[in-house]
């Protein structure tokens, strides 16, 4: 099937009538409108190749994608909290180096923080191209994760790493100050995963997934024998 350059960016594929279990292969070809000799240029992009599965198995699949962010997200909490944990002790090397640690586990806190947030939009982007979105998912997925997340690395951690600077350059001023904002960090991002807590475990979603798929390889034995009991009676018949 050949779209028209006006066609939407979410294009429907049902009146196709693909069945699940098939594959359709997606092709990009831009032309421009240049009217010289030799006609408009024209460039083509890969040959993208998408399964096409039941929206249940779509969805299995998505909260799997979701629970290992959830598990990358707490990975993140654990390591800020670890740093947090060096700040508190009994002096050794020096707070400089405590603040220094700091600086980094923020660094890597922003990073997930803004990967994982990226990560949640395109399972809403997912779930809604494939008419399978909530207004509950809808919410859930961005005014309660995507979002804070984002506003949790532009803000709060952006003013740790504030802190955690002001902590390595002037160690007596910025040791408490640094562990203060720490645990307030520490609490919204514990607070955030609380929304992420909400799904079902990796066992549950990985079990529930193979049902699916075991649904799935039934349909398609059972109409593969369908056509090919069709097949000897179009032979057969005279």
């Amino acid at each position: 099937m050949i779209l028209p350059p006006e066609t939407a960016e979410v294009v429907a594929l049902e009146p196709l009538g693909i069945a699940a279990g098939k594959r359709v292969e997606v092709t990009v070809v831009a032309r421009d409108r240049c009217g010289l000799e030799g006609g408009p240029n024209v460039t083509r992009g890969d040959t993208w190749t998408l399964d096409v599965v039941t929206p249940e198995a779509l969805q299995a699949m998505l909260e799997a994608r979701e629970v290992l962010l959830r598990r990358r997200y707490q990975a993140a909490i654990d390591d800020l909290a670890q740093a947090r944990e060096r700040l508190v002790a009994p002096a050794g090397a020096g707070r400089s180096a405590d603040g220094d640690h700091g600086s980094e586990a923020t660094a890597r806190a922003t990073g997930e923080a803004r990967e994982i947030a990226a990560a949640f939009r395109g399972i809403h982007r997912e779930l809604a191209n494939n008419q399978l979105l909530s207004t509950d998912v809808e919410t859930r997925l961005l005014a309660q994760i995507a979002a804070p997340l984002e506003r949790l690395a532009d803000e709060d951690l952006t003013g740790l790493a504030r802190a955690c600077r002001a902590a390595a350059a002037d160690p007596a001023a910025g040791g408490a100050v640094l562990t203060r904002r720490m645990d307030a960090v520490l609490a919204r991002m514990r607070a955030i995963l609380e929304r992420m807590l909400e799904l079902e475990s990796l066992n549950e979603v990985i079990e529930r997934l193979r049902g699916v798929i075991r649904v799935q390889e039934e349909i398609r034995s059972d109409t593969l024998e369908r056509q090919k009991r069709r097949g000897r009676e179009a032979l057969e018949s005279p």
